[in-house]
This record gives C-alpha cells, sequence and structure tokens, in this order.
C-alpha cells in the first residue's frame, strides 16, 4: 500500500507523502504480518534510501503488536482522503500510553499531512514537530518531514525558525537537491541576507541540469541587493547570451544594464526587442522610453516609442 498525496506542497518543493509513505508502510508491514494486507506490503520493493549522507542513525524500529489494527486504520482513512478522521485517529495514537515511539511517529507523521490538506498549517507544524521530537522514524520519513516543517514556517513568515529548521536539515541529511536548496536561498534573500543568499543559490543553479529562469534571476537580484551589481551584469548577459531568443532574458539584461547605469546597452537590448516587435505590454514601452529619456540625445526616440504605443493602443 503506497500513500497518496492530492494536495500540492508548500513552495517549490513537492513533499511527496507517496514517497515517505512507502517507507512507512514497509516499516509498518514488518510488524503487521499476521494480517494478509500486511503481508502484500512486506512484499514491496525496499524503498530508495533518499539520504544516503545523513549523519542521522535510524532508530530502525517498528509498530507495536498491540496497536497494529488502530494504524492500519489510520493509513486507510489517510488514504481515503479522510482527513478529519486521521487527524482523530493520530490524535488517539498520540494521547494512547500503549503506543510505543515508532506509533507516535507515524501518527504524527500522518496527523501533519491529513492538517496540511485540511488547511490547517498551525497543527500540521506541531504534529511535524512531534515527528521530530519523538524521533521515530527512518531517516527517508524523518528528514522529509523536517523540511516540510521549514518550508510551513518560511510560508507563515517564521523567517527565522524556518531559516533555523532549513540549517538543521541540511547539516544532518546532508542534502544538496538544488531545489530544496533554492528555497534556503530565497529564504535568505527575504530575510536581507543576500550576501548568504548568493552562495547558495549558486551551489543550487551548479548542481541543476537544468536550472530555472527564476533562480537565475533571484540569484541576480540577490548580487545586485549586496552591491555586488557588475556580478549580476555578468550573469545576466551569459543567461541572456545563452538564450538569445528569450524575451524575458533579455528584459532581465536590460533591467541589470539600468541599475548598473549603463543606459546605453540598456537602450541598445531593448532597442532590438521592440524593432522586432517584442514590446507588447505598457510596462515594456514605458521602461523603453524612460531609458531613452534617461539617455543623451535620444529625444527623438522618446517622443516615437510614445505616439507609436498610444497608436497601437498600448499607451493610455
Amino acid at each position: 500500500m503506497i500513500f497518496s498525496n492530492h494536495k500540492q506542497a508548500v513552495l517549490s518543493v513537492l513533499i511527496a507523502t507517496a514517497i515517505g509513505g512507502a517507507v512507512v508502510t514497509d516499516a509498518f508491514a514488518q510488524s503487521s504480518r499476521s494480517s494478509e494486507r500486511g503481508n502484500r506490503s512486506g512484499k514491496q520493493a525496499k524503498a530508495e534510501v533518499l539520504f544516503p549522507n545523513a549523519t542521522r542513525e535510524e532508530p530502525n524500529l517498528k509498530a507495536s503488536a498491540k496497536l497494529g489494527s488502530k494504524l492500519q486504520k489510520l493509513i486507510d482513512s489517510y488514504n481515503d482522503q479522510k482527513f478529519p478522521e486521521t487527524r482523530a485517529l493520530a490524535d488517539e495514537i498520540l494521547a494512547n500510553s500503549a503506543a510505543n515511539t515508532y506509533d507516535k511517529s507515524l501518527a504524527a507523521q500522518l496527523g501533519s499531512q491529513a492538517a496540511y490538506n485540511l488547511d490547517d498549517s498551525a497543527a500540521a507544524k506541531k504534529y511535524l514537530q512531534q515527528v521530530l521530537e519523538l524521533n521515530g522514524l527512518e531517516n527517508n520519513g524523518h528528514f522529509q518531514s523536517m523540511l516540510m516543517l521549514a518550508q510551513l514556517q518560511l510560508q507563515d513568515n517564521e523567517t527565522v525558525a524556518g531559516l533555523a529548521t532549513l540549517d538543521k536539515y541540511f547539516a544532518e541529511s546532508k542534502s544538496a537537491k538544488p531545489e530544496e536548496l533554492v528555497i534556503k536561498g530565497q529564504a535568505l534573500y527575504q530575510a536581507e541576507r543576500y550576501a548568504e543568499a548568493i552562495p547558495v543559490l549558486q551551489q543550487a543553479i551548479a548542481g541543476a541540469t537544468e536550472p530555472k529562469d527564476n533562480w537565475n534571476q533571484l540569484l541576480m537580484a540577490a548580487m545586485a541587493e549586496a552591491g555586488q551589481t557588475g556580478e549580476a551584469v555578468k550573469q545576466a548577459e551569459a543567461l541572456a547570451a545563452k538564450n538569445p531568443n528569450d524575451k524575458k532574458a533579455q528584459l532581465n539584461l536590460a533591467s541589470m544594464y539600468m541599475q548598473a547605469d549603463q543606459m546605453d546597452k540598456a537602450g541598445e537590448v531593448m532597442g532590438k526587442l521592440y524593432t522586432a516587435g517584442k514590446l507588447t505590454d505598457e510596462r515594456e514601452y514605458k521602461q523603453l522610453y524612460s531609458i531613452y529619456a534617461n539617455s543623451e540625445g535620444k529625444e527623438k526616440e522618446v517622443i516615437a516609442v510614445i505616439n507609436d504605443g498610444l497608436q497601437k493602443g498600448i499607451l493610455k
């Protein structure tokens, strides 16, 4: 049996309970072989180790025999998307004196997923904190819970707490996944810790097969805010050269030139887009004539762009 997740996870990383669930179900099945369902689950291939370099030693705990049926009911309710029932069952197991550390860890993990699917972020975070405090899950489930907690904290503008959780996550899991590093880079940027965000974002981009455009844009913004305008321009030039037909990359390059007070170069980039008919909205037209207005000897161009925009109904 594999857990299914029917809601997109917060921020840019998908917290896939289908991955974590396979691990949890394997562990649960190992201690539930008396049931037919447990036997079927036990035959599944061993789950992929997601954190091979983790410093945490896995507890290697199993579900207790006494709570086997309750845990199965908990899992079934989650898979059936009966999230209020899942939370109630999770709370019941967490309060049960007969439940062992693994039982409670699993209950807290599924309680967090149910709360998240019910849009109860505060409850989801409490459950996730319980998962980490109980420390009873295998590394896959433990670190996925830690990452999800960090994301929810950041989503709720708990930047200091979110960054602290992320620092702990990277230190203990030894993960270097680009999409996860970007989360930290973005959080550092939002916290106005631009100089710290730069190397994290650079590591993410370097480690990605196809880094997303907005990662590069975030890096350039961090460089500009950190006073590294020259480096930001170089980054923008490299991205624009790599994608000569990408309008967004060209507009971004023009913006970087403007920030560096290189109006001639900004005008050249925007002028090419204008000549090619690629400027299509009011903001782009205003950017172009503003560049010309701040450049020497471009008065005629300012008037021409404004008149063209008015005639086309782009400027009003």
